[in-house]
Formats: structure tokens, C-alpha cells, sequence
């Protein structure tokens, strides 16, 4: 009975969120204000005289929206009832609206996140460009270890910041940005959140993201797949059972992946023998830059290309991949290890695989 009064509750908390906005703007005189959806599409809107406009609506819930004002838009929260804008037209900052708690914590977790990791991973990166340069791949390498490390630390402090704001919707919207392609990560943060944010938009989107990354769990038993080769055979994912095997997803416009097969072909010579499979799997688009590329990088190990490219590639969604590179590791069984490896983290699973 509880539960269901709860539930209720909940229901009738989601009516229509009703709020108002009242701004001036420096530098124009007329024009319109108005609130879109984060597609674009205009939901209302209000004329601007004398450089001061006054909104009151209705929205079907709290969330992110953009705002207006005439060709300059910005991305924003709406959660207040009485909420304010007072910026200059040439400098519209969506931090500037107040009276949003959402938008508020919006702007506290970015700040937060340049200052604890932002600035020193901006610093190693100028580093890591300059090792690069100087033709120094040891010291480059260094560095992206430490850029590697600093970003480690991105989902403590986030899950600390969800647990600290578990009834606003922005928890919701910021655990699905930072939970890395990661069903335990994402499951754990969704447990936090409140009820009634996890019936929001982005508590419902971010378990729709839980739930498509369910297969894909560490512990689950990976679904086969073929890939085709260079050659044009369809090389299956069950052929490689018996061994540990280390997917590689990339593509030959990312920067970074080209660095991280670097890294890969480095620790290869010493595991070759091992029972293990190296499978690096292109999601170019197009078949012809995806062999330029191997050619120029000589890969050594089984090198498969996605025919269907980034955005139609049922194995990338499979995955959960929205970012590469990308690596997901499997034992003997096929059974997912890990996913999202790097480097030494990468080392480190291997290790212990091949003690067991």
C-alpha cells in the first residue's frame, strides 16, 4: 500500500511544471525571448521591449531546454518557479539565469571538474604535445598515463556530487554523461538517484542506457558476431574461444586510437605466444581509409572492419561504445572481463588472466 501511494504521489508531482522568467538584456531594445526544446523546437515564447521581456508557461517537466534570445541560443535547466536573466547579449550565459537549482549545480559541477581535473589535464595535455613533438614517445606515453589517471577520478567525484543531489534532475542528466559506457557504473548511480528524478526524463533515459548495457556487463557471456576481414572472410567471434581476447575498437580519423595501437604493438611481441587474440575491429565508414590506415600502421594482429560503419554498427551498440578507443577484454569462455581499458589498466587485467 506504501509503494503504491508513492507511486501516486509521484504521478501527480510530474503535472505540468509551471514557471515564470523575468530578464533584461544589455544591448538590444526589442526582439523575442523564448524556451526550445533541446531539438530546437520553439515550446513559448515572448516579445522583448526596451531590452526587458517577462515569460510565464508551462512545460511538461522540469529538465534541460535551450534558451533564446533572437539568433543566440544557449542550453539550460528549468527547474524553478521564479526565475531571473540579467546578461548582456553579446556574452548570453545560460549560468546567468538564476533561480534554477538544476541550472545552478550545472554550473557548480563544471567548475568544480575544471579545477579539480580540467586544468591539470589541460596542462599534461600541452606536455604530452610537446613530448610529441620533441620526438620523446617515452615521456609522451608518461603523460597520457597521468591524464589517464586524472581522468580515473572523474566517476568518484561525480558519484559523490549524484549522492549529494540525489532529488534533482540534473544528478539524472550528469550520471548518464559520466558513467562510461559502464552497466555497473550506471546501475549504481541510477540506485541513487530519488524516486521521483528517476521518473524524469533523464532518470528514464539514463535506465534506458542501464538496460541496453545489461549484455554487455562484466560478467556476462559476450553475443557472437562476425566482422569480415581484409581478405573478405567473416571472421566470428566464437572462432577465438579458448583464448583471452582483447577487442580494439577504433577508427582511422581518431587521433587516439592510432596512439593506443601504438602502445598496444608495443606490449604485443612480449604476449603473442600466449594464448591470446589481439582483434582490432575499424569503424570507419568507409572500407578504403580503414585500409590506408592498417597499411600505414602494419598491424600485426587479426584486424576486422564494421561494414556498417559508426552509426549503424550493431556491435558498437552491443557494447555501448560512443566513444574510441575503445577496449573490451574476454577470457577463454568468452566471458567479458572488462571493458573501456587502457594501457596499464589493460596490462594489469591481462596479468592477472594469464595467472589464474
Amino acid at each position: 500500500m506504501h509503494t503504491l501511494l508513492l507511486h501516486l504521489c509521484l504521478l501527480l508531482n510530474q503535472g505540468p511544471y509551471k514557471f515564470s522568467i523575468d530578464g533584461k538584456i544589455d544591448g538590444i531594445t526589442t526582439g523575442k525571448f523564448a524556451v526550445l526544446s533541446t531539438e530546437g523546437k520553439e515550446l513559448l515564447s515572448t516579445p522583448i521591449k526596451e531590452g526587458k521581456f517577462s515569460l510565464k508557461g508551462e512545460l511538461k517537466e522540469t529538465g534541460q531546454y535551450m534558451i533564446q534570445v533572437n539568433q543566440a541560443k544557449r542550453y539550460c535547466f528549468l527547474d524553478g518557479k521564479e526565475m531571473t536573466l540579467f546578461c548582456s547579449y553579446k556574452n548570453l550565459d545560460a549560468t546567468s539565469l538564476k533561480g534554477s537549482p538544476a541550472n545552478e549545480l550545472y554550473g557548480q559541477y563544471y567548475k568544480m571538474i575544471a579545477e579539480k581535473l580540467g586544468n591539470k589535464i589541460s596542462g599534461i595535455l600541452s606536455e604530452y604535445r610537446a613530448a610529441l613533438h620533441d620526438g620523446d614517445t617515452v615521456l609522451a606515453d608518461q603523460k597520457i598515463d597521468g591524464i589517464l589517471q586524472l581522468e580515473a577520478q572523474r566517476y568518484p567525484i561525480t558519484k559523490e556530487f549524484v549522492q549529494a543531489n540525489r532529488d534533482n534532475v540534473f544528478a539524472a542528466y550528469i550520471a548518464d554523461v559520466v558513467k562510461d559506457e559502464s552497466y555497473e557504473k550506471g546501475k549504481e548511480l541510477y540506485d541513487i538517484l530519488s524516486e521521483q528524478v528517476q521518473q524524469n526524463y533523464f532518470g528514464q533515459l539514463l535506465k534506458q542506457h542501464v538496460d541496453e548495457l545489461k549484455i554487455s556487463a562484466i560478467g556476462a557471456t559476450s553475443p557472437d558476431f562476425k566482422v569480415r576481414s581484409a581478405t573478405g572472410e567473416l571472421v566470428s567471434l566464437s572462432s577465438l574461444k579458448g583464448k583471452v581476447v582483447i577487442l580494439d575498437f577504433w577508427a582511422s580519423w581518431c587521433g587516439p586510437c592510432i596512439q593506443e595501437m601504438k602502445y598496444l604493438k608495443k606490449i604485443y611481441p612480449g604476449l603473442e605466444k600466449e594464448k591470446i587474440a589481439f582483434v582490432s575491429i575499424s569503424l570507419d565508414d568507409s572500407s578504403e581509409k580503414w585500409k590506408e590506415a592498417y597499411e600505414k600502421e602494419q598491424i600485426p594482429w587479426i584486424n576486422l572492419h564494421e561494414e556498417k560503419g559508426w552509426k549503424d554498427s550493431e556491435i558498437r551498440k552491443l557494447y555501448g561504445i560512443h566513444t574510441i578507443p575503445f577496449v573490451v577484454l574476454l577470457d577463454e569462455q568468452g566471458k567479458i572481463i572488462a571493458k573501456n581499458l587502457r594501457r596499464g589498466g589493460l596490462q594489469a587485467k591481462l596479468q592477472e588472466l594469464l595467472n589464474k
